[in-house]
């Protein structure tokens, strides 16, 4: 017997603290986060590549990874098509992110 939150939760997939952005690690488009230590079964691997030293007056390019994965941290059903192939790459395909 669920509660009437408990059963939202099962509903909505995104309600738990695993999907908020500030209670948990923010993946780029929420793939799962791996170590490197875990990536035999990846087919992708999203790096985050932190780099400062390219710029000369508006120092801030290291926030750059952090910044593309909470942007795009918002709720969403899981579902992104690839328009001309018809198949999800995220679903299809072993996809990780490592930091």
């Amino acid at each position: 017997m669920y509660t009437p939150y408990e059963q939202r939760k099962t509903e909505i997939p995104f309600a738990s603290a695993e999907y908020i952005s500030f209670a948990s690690r923010a993946t780029f488009l929420g793939v799962p986060a791996a170590k490197m230590d875990e990536l035999d079964d990846a087919q992708v691997v999203i790096v985050g590549a932190p780099f400062d030293w390219g710029t000369s007056y508006r120092p801030g390019a290291r926030f750059g990874p952090s910044a593309i994965r909470n942007a795009d941290y918002g709720a969403m059903d899981g579902y992104r098509p690839h328009l001309p192939s018809g198949i999800d790459p995220l679903g299809e395909l072993g996809v990780v992110d490592i930091g």
